[in-house]
């Protein structure tokens, strides 16, 4: 479960955001704060149940974070051959890249990555 609030999915970005643990929300905060800043122009919005930025209208959402109990996550892993090396060591299964919550976000791999998906 998100969040102690409720048993309920998330219906919306603000909603979801609420439902991030307390633990992970500055770290969350900090992520999502970072997508915006380089996506100044994407849709925020609920899709997979995490939130998503859609820089076309109408399209599917380029990138995606969420917030958990333990870490926070950006969605897909870009195939860039010239970030490959750089995000394996945050790469979890096949499309995420992994941050605890006691070590700091890595904002320059993170603006690279970022900026890669949203161009895609």
């Amino acid at each position: 479960m998100r969040s102690t609030e409720s048993s309920e999915a998330p219906t919306t970005v603000d909603e979801y955001v609420a439902s991030v643990p307390p633990a992970a929300r500055p770290r969350f905060d900090e992520l999502r704060s970072l997508v915006r800043d380089l996506l100044p122009d994407a849709e925020e919005c609920l899709t997979y149940g995490i939130v998503g930025y859609r820089t076309i209208p109408g399209k599917r959402a380029r990138v995606f974070v969420s917030g958990w109990k333990d870490h926070v996550a950006l969605y897909p892993v870009p195939h860039s051959d010239a970030l490959a090396g750089e995000v394996a060591p945050y790469a979890r299964g096949k499309g995420t890249l992994w941050f605890g919550l006691d070590d700091p976000l890595p904002t320059d791999l993170l603006r690279r990555v970022v900026a890669e998906l949203g161009a895609a």
